[in-house]
């Protein structure tokens, strides 16, 4: 299991500080009132364990939930088209601070409002070159947060998978809509290696029996999943139908391991919303812990 190896990678975990705009917001709520962070995900519910480990990083902070501050979780259950409505929910409920887990979510909040601040989580995508800031330097705007560039791991997954299996050759992709951006990555990656690529879309249904028929069929000798909301959900029934094939199987998250999958490599999604710096920008934002940040961005690798 090698999703706990981040800090040896090149994945890139960015820290864009807080706005001014956050401080002057703060100063117009009462004292007496109690914090709101609002979060939306897009299958992540309240007793996963990523909704686990950002509680308990904001008791680290002295932040407990019903007590001194309230979390108001709000979660799509894998479906896209569920994001508008429950981002603008929380809109109107006019919470603090908004949380985003994953890159649907946070393209539909950053259009439902542009005043409240919103932190952003497990996002593979450059914020400056999506255009959600103008710069690290100075982001302007109403997002910070952290972001990890997922895609520079796509060689080390397709070596690890050269590495395992003796006399890899082909390697199939499994990709739904929510995804399809990351199957360029893996095929770049894969001619560097001298592997190929059998893209294999996942549909709604998720028969993942039939795709994995279909990679054999194509003699791939290995399975690359790519992370999508869709295949988190479902990873029970993924790594059963891989158990049921004997396709070994590479993932970018633990969870998938521990559900049955072979390997994975990569950041684990608790680790990253129980992440210092996420947690201490949300407690930036609590009215009576407001020392809010300057306009820098701080890196780890």
């Amino acid at each position: 299991m090698l999703g706990n190896q981040m800090t040896r990678t090149r994945a890139l975990l960015l820290f864009i500080a807080a706005v001014q705009l956050w401080s002057s917001a703060s100063s117009a709520q009462s004292p007496n009132r109690i914090p709101v962070v609002g979060v939306l995900t897009v299958t992540a519910g309240p007793s996963d364990p990523v909704a686990t480990s950002f509680r308990d990083g904001l008791k680290q902070f002295g932040y407990i939930d019903g007590e001194n501050i309230k979390i108001d979780h709000r979660s799509a259950d894998g479906r896209v088209d569920q994001l508008p409505r429950l981002a603008e929910e929380l809109v109107r409920l006019r919470v603090d601070i908004i949380v985003v887990g994953a890159e649907p979510a946070l393209s539909i909040v950053t259009k439902a409002t542009t005043t409240i601040p919103i932190v952003m989580l497990s996002v593979d995508r450059d914020p400056v070159a999506t255009g959600l800031v103008k710069s690290l330097s100075h982001p302007g705007g109403n997002v910070t947060g952290i972001f990890s560039l997922q895609s520079e791991l796509a060689v080390k997954r397709l070596e690890l998978l050269r590495d395992t299996i003796p006399g890899l050759a082909r390697v199939a992709v499994f990709w739904d809509p929510v995804n399809r951006s990351g199957v360029s990555d893996i095929e770049a990656a894969a001619r560097s290696l001298g592997l190929a690529i059998r893209p294999i879309e996942v549909g709604a249904l998720y028969d993942f029996d039939s795709a994995f028929r279909i990679a054999k069929k194509q003699k791939a000798g290995a399975v690359f999943v790519l992370f999508s909301p869709g295949f988190y959900i479902q990873r029970v029934r993924l790594a059963k139908a891989a158990l049921n094939t004997q396709v070994p199987t590479m993932f970018s998250d633990k969870p998938n391991v521990e559900s049955g999958g072979l390997m994975s490599y990569g950041p684990t999604l608790a680790d990253y919303w129980g992440a210092p710096h996420i947690i201490s920008t949300v407690c930036s934002r609590v009215p009576s812990r407001a020392s809010f940040l300057s306009n820098r961005f701080h890196a780890s690798i």
